[in-house]
Formats: structure tokens, C-alpha cells, sequence
């Protein structure tokens, strides 16, 4: 029943594999997709992933379009690619705009409402305390920091999307239940993991694949969270 149990777990973290994981795969000729890895591939291991630098900057844009300047940004965990990945889409969307990142306005985090809530409650402190201007917008890398967002802001009394506008990643079905409904950048994970058993297939009947790392689009989906700035 253990045993079992653990080759479950194995199986589901598949995009965690070593080196030496995959070196024993090919040996024993086990065909393999990676979905979304978390950090670097070496050349030549099927992989899908989803652009997850561009949909920071969308974002990013996004929010730049409705007059909101002050930015800050919600980081995932600094060891993931995709997190990565967001981050640097932030900043090339700020530089782009010659828009300013104050310190510490990249909060990197975990992919959860407890760090959302914290880390921005941290920054919300750390501006007051230093008499800078608070924030206009947050871009978080999850939806569901981006929900830990809502939490503190609430707290403190900030209207969303008057006082702060939010953005989230992933365009989980939580952005459809919040209120108000969250503004997010789309990962297509339907379409990834149906394109990663597809490829599995192929792999399996001994057909090459010509590209060995595929990157499908995200797509920002515009909700009420976010709103142009108010003058004055």
C-alpha cells in the first residue's frame, strides 16, 4: 500500500525530476513530458509551458493603461522558472514605461493567500513608515496571493479597484467567486496538459518531436478588479 502510494507522489511530481531521474528514464527507455517545470531543462526533454513573461507584462500594461504608475509585485518563490519569469516580465513592462521600482516593491513569496496577505501588508507598513506614497496597483504571481491581496486591503480599509487595483496569474475559478471578480492573466492548463498527453503519445509510438519545448499563450482576462485611476 506504501509502495504504491509513493509511486503516486513520484508520478505527480514529475516536473520536479533530477537529473539523475531522467537519466534513469532514458536508460529504461520510459517515455516522458514535462508540464510547467520549475526550473531549468536541459536541451532536448519534451517540455510544455505556458508564456509566462509576457503575461507579466500584459499585465503590467494593463494596469500602466488605466494611469497606474506606483506598481508593486507579488512574487512567486524565487526557485521557480515561472516565477521567475513573471518577475522579469514586471520589471521589462516598468522599465518599458520608465516607470520607477522602489525597493522592496518586489515581494518575493509563496503561491498562497497567507503570503499575499503578509507580504503586502509588509509594504503597505514600509511606505507608511518611510512617508512614501502607497501603491495604486498590485501584481501578484497567483491568484491566490493576489486573493491575500483582498484580505489586507480590506483590512485596512482600501477600496478595490479605487484606491488599489489588483492583477492576478492563473485564472483560477476563485477569480470568478471573489468580489470584486479578479482581473488575471489566463494560463492555459486544459490546453498544456492536453497538449503534453499528446506529445506522450507520439513519444510512446517512437515519433520525434521537432519542438521540444512549447510554450502556449496566456491572455489577460479583464475583471472588475482593476479600473482607470480616479484624478485628483
Amino acid at each position: 500500500m506504501l509502495k504504491g502510494r509513493s509511486d503516486i507522489s513520484s508520478a505527480t511530481r514529475a516536473r520536479d525530476l533530477t537529473v539523475r531521474q531522467r537519466a534513469r528514464l532514458g536508460t529504461v527507455k520510459v517515455p516522458f513530458v514535462l508540464v510547467d517545470p520549475i526550473g531549468t531543462v536541459e536541451a532536448g526533454v519534451p517540455t510544455i509551458g505556458a508564456t509566462n513573461w509576457a503575461g507579466a507584462v500584459s499585465a503590467v500594461e494593463h494596469l500602466i493603461a488605466l494611469g497606474r504608475r506606483r506598481i508593486a509585485h507579488l512574487a512567486g518563490p524565487r526557485h521557480l522558472l515561472c516565477s521567475r519569469a513573471r518577475a522579469d516580465g514586471y520589471r521589462a513592462a516598468m522599465e518599458r514605461a520608465e516607470l520607477p521600482v522602489p525597493e522592496g516593491w518586489l515581494r518575493p513569496g509563496e503561491f498562497n493567500n497567507h503570503s499575499g496577505r503578509t507580504e503586502l501588508a509588509k509594504l503597505l507598513d514600509e511606505t507608511a513608515a518611510s512617508g512614501q506614497a502607497p501603491p495604486t496597483a498590485v501584481f501578484a504571481a497567483s491568484d491566490l496571493q493576489a486573493s491575500g491581496a483582498y484580505t489586507c486591503l480590506r483590512a485596512r480599509g482600501l477600496r478595490i479597484p479605487e484606491d488599489i487595483s489588483v492583477v492576478g496569474f492563473d485564472d483560477l475559478p476563485v477569480t470568478r467567486w471573489s468580489r470584486p471578480t479578479l482581473t488575471t492573466v489566463r494560463r492555459p492548463l486544459h490546453d498544456m496538459a492536453a497538449m503534453a498527453v499528446r506529445t506522450l503519445v507520439r513519444l510512446i509510438d517512437g515519433e520525434e518531436v521537432d519542438l521540444p519545448r512549447v510554450e502556449l499563450s496566456t491572455r489577460l482576462v479583464e475583471r472588475e478588479s482593476t479600473a482607470p485611476l480616479a484624478a485628483g
